[in-house]
């Protein structure tokens, strides 16, 4: 799931986009991840992330696909993680002095807690064994796999909007450091 907005100033629903793409339940889908995520990303922009994981995925696949490693490490370029720019600049006393995003987005975006909590998928341990038993349990009808399959997209959009909103609470708190 990508959000993605041509300009920094990302304080209206339309100057944010939403793309997905979560592989099907056969084959291996990683070239298809991969260049469908090349493709919604352009080639210009800074790639908001919170915590190297993002990086080491993208490495991964570069070692994968050497004929994308230039396009992959263009990408890698671009990543800009919140983490340490918040561990260096915003404290809170409900940070109890950690900087991980459950600890940070709750203070931060207060309303994400309830967001999270709405949804039948709520962290990333329980989507990625969602993802497990989307793409290997063949005891799932259809209908069952679709409506995982929908929620996970729904955990993932959410998951990346989080960081659009964290975006935005940042540029408030710059804007008003006594927030």
């Amino acid at each position: 799931s990508l959000h993605i907005s041509a300009t920094l100033d990302v304080g209206t629903p339309e100057a944010v986009a939403h793309r997905e793409y979560l592989g099907g339940s056969e084959g291996d889908f990683r070239e298809e991840l991969l260049e469908t995520m090349l493709s919604d990303l352009g080639s210009a922009g800074s790639i908001i992330v919170y915590s190297p994981y993002e990086k080491t995925q993208l490495s991964k696949m570069a070692l994968l696909f050497p004929l994308r490693e230039r396009a992959i490490h263009a990408v890698i370029d671009r990543l800009v993680d919140l983490e340490p720019l918040i561990r260096a600049n915003v404290h809170h006393p409900d940070f109890h002095g950690r900087t991980s995003l459950k600890v940070t987005l709750p203070v931060l975006v207060p309303s994400y807690v309830g967001r999270y909590k709405a949804l039948s998928i709520n962290d990333g341990a329980h989507a990625a064994a969602a993802f497990q038993r989307v793409r290997g349990s063949p005891e799932l009808s259809d209908a069952e796999r679709s409506e995982l399959r929908s929620e996970l997209l729904d955990y993932c959009r959410l998951d990346t909007l989080a960081m659009v909103e964290l975006l935005q609470a940042l540029q408030r708190l710059a804007e008003d450091p006594e927030r």
